[in-house]
């Protein structure tokens, strides 16, 4: 019976690992808005997200870590 009780937890702490695994990983999805998702800047090109490689990057780490923008 430990065995069985043993084996499932086991599972579950392993599905809850891939789980985390798997979110940490997921990049979040920008909409263009006419200006620079970081900065604010609103000279750049329609369709654009990003003024600049600099700006994506930053946002990007921003949201992995949960900072808001």
């Amino acid at each position: 019976m430990t065995d069985s009780i043993d084996r499932a937890q086991q599972t579950a702490m392993h599905l809850e690992q891939i789980n985390i695994e798997n979110a940490r990983h997921k990049t979040p999805v920008a909409t263009a808005t006419g200006e620079c998702l970081c900065c604010g800047n609103p000279d750049i090109e329609p369709g654009r997200r990003w003024c600049d490689k600099y700006c994506a990057a930053e946002w990007e780490q921003r949201k992995k870590v949960g900072i808001s923008l």
